[in-house]
C-alpha cells in the first residue's frame, strides 16, 4: 500500500499518531503510537472503516468526546 493511500485512508487521524502497516498482501494493521489496535483485510479496508476504528479507539481508550 503506497504511503499516499495510507495517509488518505487515515484522514485527519494521520496527525494523531495513527499509522497503517501492510505486512503482506492480505492484511492491513492499524496502529496507534506503534500499538496494533485493528486488523483489516486489504480488500475490505476502506477509509470510512479505518477512520471509524480510529474514532472508536480514541473514544473508548483515550476518552475523546465524539463530535460527528
Amino acid at each position: 500500500m503506497p504511503i499516499e493511500a495510507r495517509i488518505c485512508g487515515l484522514g485527519s487521524f494521520a496527525s494523531h499518531g495513527f499509522t497503517l502497516e501492510t505486512p503482506d498482501d492480505h492484511v492491513v494493521f492499524l496502529l496507534h503510537d506503534w500499538e496494533r489496535i485493528a486488523i483489516f483485510s486489504q480488500t475490505g479496508a476502506i477509509g470510512e472503516s479505518i477512520q471509524a476504528e480510529c474514532a472508536r479507539h480514541m473514544v473508548q481508550v483515550h476518552g475523546w468526546k465524539w463530535k460527528p
